[in-house]
């Protein structure tokens, strides 16, 4: 299986499409609107890699403050516009989920369950916050 798995991994760079203009699959109508959906989804932003964009992402401060985000350092009680609360209310929520998420089997085993049953007392928060999740979006359809 996992020569499988490599070979996949190895061929795909040679059997995936990078650009539409050389796609053997669709037709010239189906080409002309991808690329122009390309055009105008760009924005006018480059469209190819240079050193020079790295430089300005390391130089520019904000980087460094999504980056306290995600670590959760900085609170989003700092952060000044709806939009930019919205968006990193949800980064400096994930690392902290993640993290919860990968040790909750542990923190369950050392309260004195064996290996099995903290796998297994590890799922009713999930299933709880999937109901939660789903139950909420029918709220929020019909309201």
């Amino acid at each position: 299986m996992m020569f499988v798995h490599t070979y996949i991994h190895l061929s795909s760079p040679l059997t995936s499409v990078q650009y539409p203009e050389i796609a053997s699959f669709l037709t010239e109508t189906e080409r002309c609107h991808i690329v122009e959906l390309m055009k105008t989804d760009s924005q006018g932003l480059a469209t190819h890699y240079h050193s020079q964009f790295v430089l300005q992402a390391l130089k520019d401060y904000k980087t460094y403050v999504l980056f306290g985000i995600l670590i959760g350092y900085i609170d989003k009680r700092s952060l000044y516009t709806q939009v930019a609360f919205l968006t990193f209310e949800w980064a400096s929520f994930s690392v902290p989920n993640h993290a919860i998420s990968l040790f909750m089997p542990t923190i369950i085993n050392e309260l004195g369950f064996s290996v099995a049953n903290s796998q297994l007392l590890s799922i009713p928060p999930y299933a709880a916050g999937c109901i939660c999740v789903i139950l909420v979006g029918i709220y929020s359809d019909k309201h």
